[in-house]
């Protein structure tokens, strides 16, 4: 499992592919009949969670590069307040539940707000 952090603006867009690796590094073909999770919460530990992604909400599958796609929209982040959530992204195949990467997700501070977009 990896544990690595994300930052994004608050409001703005945030594209992600996701990947899965194998022990030695290598990248893992997933197939398209799998089930994927992206959670974001306030603290791990807690049930509600703030957004979260799934197959045909956010993620896709393309089939040009065998891989899933993550897109967090602006409407998804502009309501939370600045600083640290945590995520994981999880998947559930062949009926068995593996957690692809977790860490820290930081919401940082944004200078143009929806009403300046004039």
């Amino acid at each position: 499992m990896l544990e690595e952090n994300i930052r994004l603006i608050r409001g703005d867009t945030g594209l992600f592919v996701i990947h899965a690796r194998n022990g030695i590094g290598d990248d893992i073909d997933l197939g398209p009949d799998i089930k994927i999770y992206f959670t974001v919460k306030k603290q791990y530990w807690m049930k509600s969670f703030e957004f979260q992604k799934t197959i045909g909400q956010g993620i896709t599958y393309s089939k040009s590069d065998n891989k899933y796609h993550l897109v967090i929209d602006p409407a998804d982040t502009s309501h939370l307040d600045f600083g640290e959530y945590y995520y994981d992204i999880e998947i559930i195949m062949n009926n068995k539940t593996f957690t692809l990467c977790k860490g820290k997700f930081f919401i940082d501070w944004e200078v143009t707000y929806l009403e300046n977009e004039v």
